[in-house]
């Protein structure tokens, strides 16, 4: 086994930031589906919440 050269580490560097450089890339993308995906079902709870305490209301206020 050869002792590895300057340059052949220097090759082996460029290339690993290449590749994690995409991987974050993707994984951003993802999280940013993900962050989206989350607001959509925190806004659906808000407003099935919203619901529920008007429905719960007007029940409450037609039985008085």
């Amino acid at each position: 086994m050869s002792k590895p050269t300057v340059q052949s580490t220097y090759n082996e560097l460029i290339r690993h930031q290449t590749e994690c450089a995409e991987r974050w890339k993707t994984c951003f993308n993802h999280l940013e589906k993900l962050d989206a995906d989350i607001t959509f079902i925190r806004n659906i709870v808000v407003g099935g919440t919203g619901t529920l305490a008007l429905c719960f209301l007007g029940f409450i206020l037609t039985q008085i």
